[in-house]
């Protein structure tokens, strides 16, 4: 893509749109592993998570019920969620942060996609 090497201010809109699809493409292996449906219930796995390990005796009817085929206490599947929930959150921050640094540069550059600018 000519237009793209260009130091113009299309070819900037046009390098700043392939490093945003880069980083989504980054974000969707890291997430790659689970099904949209699955990621639809992380927001109630964690709060029924943070919910039982601060309250054992509150009802978390979908914990209960990913713990049972896995073998699994309840306290353990909350722990499994929460310790998930934060290695993703890691991953996450780490591809925004090198999106957010090669959005900054005066010139992106042409190899912004190359592994070298991303972390994972």
């Amino acid at each position: 893509m000519p237009e793209f090497r260009q130091n113009t201010p299309r070819a900037r809109v046009l390098r700043e749109e392939a490093v945003r699809a880069e980083a989504a493409r980054r974000l969707a292996v890291v997430a790659g592993a689970y099904t949209p449906e699955e990621r639809e219930t992380w927001p109630i796995q964690i709060a029924e998570a943070e919910a039982y390990l601060a309250d054992p005796t509150v009802s978390v009817p979908m914990l209960a019920a990913l713990a049972v085929p896995r073998g699994m206490e309840v306290s353990q599947m909350a722990n499994r969620v929460l310790t998930l929930r934060d290695a993703l959150k890691l991953s996450t921050a780490a591809i925004l942060a090198a999106q957010a640094a090669l959005l900054a540069m005066d010139q992106i550059p042409p190899d912004y996609a190359a592994d070298h600018w991303w972390p994972l």
